[in-house]
């Protein structure tokens, strides 16, 4: 864990104090892996319409988090899991007349799902407070900063418990718009660095470009463009958070260059690159 990071920290509840005129702070460690574990408390900050290249699981530790996923606004109090899939549009922030929100969370992306879990299929449910499934998560708290076998055979049975439970088995009730939407989306995510445009995609499949970006748009809420700078955004985000330069960051996440990387990633985060990795303790 990086220095500096223990200012921020409230002595009452060890979770990050949100920073005053931005409404947000985070904190993370690392579990095996490589996987990022990240506590994350909001106040006035409001995460914009964004996605994660991975699963998004996570644990309200106190306060009330709600947030936009497929038309809904959920609602998640104290004690209740997050649950997105891989490049699921939504937002976040505190819930009106709850104060701070924190929660910790975790992106396992389905890569690694289905190397330690023998497989990476969509989840079914957005929220859940099923006692079994917060008790599995508080084992990566513990888990935070350890590294070994032994920290690799609990993180693979967390993902276990989260896959076998709230998972299905087979897309075939999907609807073709979806299924067209995900192959957008793993189209983009393949060329992350590139200047992808449906103009590729579509005659390759038989599907004319516009007809993609409309179905896109109805089914994620985001244009596929903006879907693109957002997946470049939680790259960047990525590896800001591990310490990497920022040049480094605006080539390895696809930015034309830093001035880009700046806008995009203040306006989703709440700080600009170099004040993200200050609050992380990096200097």
């Amino acid at each position: 864990m990086p220095g500096g990071t223990e200012s921020k920290i409230s002595v009452d509840d060890q979770f990050p104090t949100p920073i005053p005129g931005i409404g947000i702070a985070f904190r993370r460690t690392d579990l095996p892996f490589g996987l990022d574990f990240v506590t994350t408390s909001l106040s006035t900050h409001e995460f914009p319409r964004h996605v994660h290249e991975g699963y998004t699981l996570g644990l309200v530790r106190r306060g009330c988090f709600e947030y936009w996923v497929r038309g809904t606004v959920r609602v998640c109090p104290t004690g209740s899991l997050i649950l997105m899939n891989p490049g699921e549009v939504h937002t976040g922030r505190a819930r009106a007349g709850f104060g701070v929100v924190s929660y910790e969370v975790i992106y396992p992306r389905a890569e690694l799902v289905e190397r330690l879990v023998g497989r990476a299929p969509p989840l079914v449910r957005f929220e859940s407070v099923e006692p079994d499934l917060v008790r599995q998560f508080r084992r990566l708290s513990r888990l935070a900063g350890s590294r070994g076998p032994a920290g690799e055979e609990v993180l693979a049975s967390v993902l276990e418990a989260f896959v076998s439970s709230l998972s299905r088995c087979a897309d075939a009730g999907d609807t073709r718009r979806r299924q067209l939407t995900r192959l957008v989306q793993q189209f983009l995510q393949r060329n992350l660095r590139a200047r992808p445009t449906l103009d590729d995609l579509g005659p390759r499949i038989g599907l004319h470009p516009a007809y993609l970006r409309r179905i896109f748009r109805l089914e994620t809420g985001l244009s596929p463009r903006s879907y693109l700078v957002q997946l470049r955004v939680m790259r960047a985000r990525q590896l800001l958070g591990k310490g990497a330069p920022i040049a480094e960051a605006v080539s390895a996440a696809g930015f034309a260059d830093q001035a880009h990387l700046t806008h995009a990633f203040r306006r989703t985060m709440g700080f600009a690159p170099r004040q993200f990795q200050h609050e992380l303790g990096y200097r």
